[in-house]
């Protein structure tokens, strides 16, 4: 789809829905190709850019065929108003908008639709434009591009626009009456000759109530007549036993695209934006022009969490006062793909270099990119998005913790002294900690302890938080005799007391719904510790120290 359609169409409400999320892996390249299939105003060709097409509002057109079905029995009227009654026709690929064009290879191919009486512009709209792109690829004495022609009474009445050798011509026959009298035939004649093999845009403009006639031409008036004669505006007669069908084709070698019928006339050449992505629109009121804009958002990605930032890179062309800006926009909740409250954050335009990489702090586990291509003010250069990606950096977890051990000695009174070396990642101590997992079997832990009871306060596990070392009765003696050692012992080990308080407060304080190892009476333990500098990234769990209990 080419025209230029009403933002309302491109946003899709699914905020009663739950949001869909994507995991993303450690470098995620974006899907320029599905991005292209969001939004019918882009389109992926070696890149993501946008597609070329008339800029017009479509809740303006009477018809429109945009002939981007991939078989012909398939087309139909987008606006759903005019029927198909004959489809003989070639999809071709070489389109001057969208995917495909209609190719008529032989002169026998054409396209018949039929509407009601009521709907055909002639007939009640007092001002239309005819607007088609075409491209010739072979010149007769007389080809038919455009026909809607009845015979009534054995009058011939009707519209048709021919291409006669290499000039066009419009022809109206038998449809003006003045005053009941009526005008035999009216018709203009394009000067200017076109060449085989080019894209031509060709606009008829109805002006009733201004009594004009108009044929553009590549949005340059080509030819004009008025429809007022000694004063006197025409009525229009398009009755008849036969109500005509549209013809498109006939003795016409060449391909036809993008064939809308607008309500509403055109006046001059300003008013028709033959330009691929959209001319800028000049206000001369407020002094201030507009130029289209087109978004496109990707899927919310999920991130691994163990990254402390991502970079974000892209790379594209945006030329010749074109622009393309890309925005990213992270959150530590889910949130929905067309979620307007949280704010979108700019980190690239590719109008200033070809290719951008942006560092971005992991503020939360969930990110979502966006784009906005923006034509240049001609509306003939649009940006092309070449790649674009999320690359997240894992942390590198410390190392393993070891020489994890119960003090038999100490375990009493209803507590387990669990006692290991210190990691040697200083990063522990100021921002992570140690993770104590208890389980009733070796390498299955139900419970995973990251506080533990420090005078009488629940703290982290951390070494500077339990100063108290309790030592055993050799090591006190030991102490007395070579102090140095149990000094270096107490810097380089913690000890910390286990017990079923602990393990019921983790129950409410990470809600933990399954059921814990509580400790019972000879009843054999297995314990086991992990490091961690960051939560998403704790070390490997030790090997596994046991213990029976006995309180």
């Amino acid at each position: 789809m080419k025209a230029w359609l009403p933002l309302a169409l491109l946003t899709v409400s699914a905020l009663s829905a739950a949001p869909r999320i994507v995991p993303a892996p450690e470098r995620l390249p974006v899907d320029l190709a599905a991005l292209a299939r969001k939004n019918p105003l882009l389109q992926y060709r070696g890149g993501l850019q946008l597609a070329p097409g008339t800029a017009v509002d479509l809740d303006n057109a009477l018809l429109y065929l945009n002939f981007d079905e991939p078989a012909a029995p398939l087309l139909k009227d987008r606006r759903g108003l005019y029927r198909v009654l004959e489809s003989n026709y070639t999809p071709s690929t070489e389109a001057h908008s969208g995917d495909r064009s209609a190719f008529f290879r032989f002169r026998r191919q054409m396209i018949r639709l039929r509407t009601t009486e009521d709907l055909w512009p002639l007939q009640n709209e007092q001002a239309f434009t005819i607007s088609f792109w075409m491209r010739p690829r072979h010149f007769f004495r007389s080809s038919n591009l455009f026909r809607r022609v009845a015979y009534a009474s054995g009058e011939r009445k009707g519209i048709e626009i021919l291409l006669e050798q290499d000039r066009l011509r419009l022809n109206l026959e038998g449809v003006l009456v003045y005053e009941g009298e009526t005008e035999p035939s009216h018709s203009i004649r394009v000067p200017r000759p076109l060449q085989k093999d080019r894209w031509y845009h060709l606009a008829v403009s109805f002006d009733l109530p201004k009594s004009t006639v108009i044929v553009f031409l590549d949005g340059k008036e080509e030819g004009r007549f008025r429809l007022n004669r000694d004063g006197r505006l025409p009525e229009i007669d398009f009755s008849g036993p036969e109500l005509a069908p549209i013809q498109l084709g006939g003795d016409f070698i060449g391909q036809i695209d993008e064939l809308m019928i607008l309500a509403g006339a055109l006046s001059e050449e300003s008013d028709l934006d033959t330009s691929p992505y959209g001319k800028l629109k000049y206000n001369h009121q407020s002094g201030r022009g507009t130029l289209p804009v087109v978004p496109v958002v990707t899927e919310v990605f999920q991130l691994s969490g163990a990254s402390e930032a991502i970079d974000i890179t892209a790379s594209g062309e945006a030329g010749g006062g074109s622009s393309l800006r890309l925005y990213y926009r992270i959150s530590d909740k889910p949130f929905h793909e067309s979620d307007r409250t949280l704010p979108w954050i700019q980190f690239a335009d590719l109008a200033r270099g070809g290719s951008h990489r942006q560092n971005v702090p992991q503020s939360g586990r969930y990110v979502q990119l966006r784009g906005e291509w923006q034509p240049d003010p001609s509306g003939t250069m649009g940006p092309v998005l070449k790649s674009m990606a999320i690359e997240q950096h894992p942390l590198a977890p410390p190392i393993r913790p070891s020489e994890v051990r119960i003090i038999e000695e100490l375990s009493r009174d209803g507590r387990i002294c669990l006692e290991w070396r210190i990691n040697p990642e200083i990063e522990i101590e100021e921002r992570g900690g140690y993770l104590v997992h208890v389980g009733v079997r070796p390498g299955e832990y139900e419970a995973v302890l990251n506080k533990g009871f420090a005078a009488n306060d629940l703290v982290l596990i951390r070494r500077r938080n339990f100063t108290e070392f309790p030592l055993t009765a050799e090591e006190r003696r030991l102490e007395l005799l070579r102090p140095e050692r149990i000094r270096e012992w107490k810097r380089s080990h913690i000890r910390i007391f286990l017990d079923n308080a602990l393990l019921s407060r983790a129950r409410f304080t990470q809600n933990v719904r399954r059921p814990l190892p509580f400790f019972e009476r000879n009843h054999p333990y297995y314990f086991a510790v992990s490091a961690y500098i960051h939560e998403q990234a704790p070390s490997k769990v030790s090997a596994p120290a046991r213990s029976i209990f006995n309180d």
